[in-house]
């Protein structure tokens, strides 16, 4: 499955998900919850999802 990164600013700072490459949803597993974009893409590489620019 092909993915993008996409951020989400909150109070606390900026958080980062991963979103349908296709589509444009939300993964349901991977809502905005890591602190920096490369954290997003570490659990789209373990769990065998391409990241697309």
């Amino acid at each position: 499955m092909k993915v993008k990164v996409f951020s989400n600013n909150t109070t606390d700072g900026t958080r980062y998900g991963l979103k349908h490459a296709n589509t444009g949803d939300v993964c349901h597993s991977a809502t905005a919850k890591w602190k920096t974009a490369r954290g997003a893409q570490n659990f789209a590489k373990r769990n065998g999802w391409e990241v697309v620019a």
